[in-house]
């Protein structure tokens, strides 16, 4: 399965993936410069098919609009997003959070690790 990036523009904005687990992640939005938000969503898991002969496999992707409030929710602080992601995942609720914006944490069912990311701290 194609995992979903870790950097995405879409509609003009930026957002970088910030806190991930199997089924939820937590990115931050910025408009040029600018830390706007942060998005907490539900993976989407797209099963893969063939459409007009062509094979397209099996993919992770953001919420569409039409999912916000069900499967994305916006938040103005990282820590807002943080205790909602906990709700989701309570599992993970004895894990510390990324001391900054550009730490990233990655989580797999069987182990996490810290990765540091210095190619954004607080701006682009």
């Amino acid at each position: 399965m194609k995992a979903l990036a870790k950097n995405i523009e879409l509609k003009g904005f930026f957002y970088k993936q910030e806190l991930r687990n199997e089924n939820y992640a937590i990115y931050s939005q910025w408009l040029k410069n600018d830390l706007i938000a942060y998005e907490l969503i539900r993976i989407r898991k797209n099963k893969g098919c063939e459409r007009f002969g062509k094979i397209i496999g099996a993919s992770e992707s953001y919420p569409t609009e039409k999912d916000w409030g069900v499967r994305g929710w916006t938040y103005k602080s990282f820590s807002e997003a943080k205790k909602k992601f906990l709700v989701v995942s309570p599992e993970l609720a004895n894990l510390h959070s990324p001391a900054r914006v550009g730490a990233t944490l990655f989580l797999n069912p069987t182990e996490h690790a810290f990765k540091k990311d210095n190619a954004l701290n607080t701006r682009r």
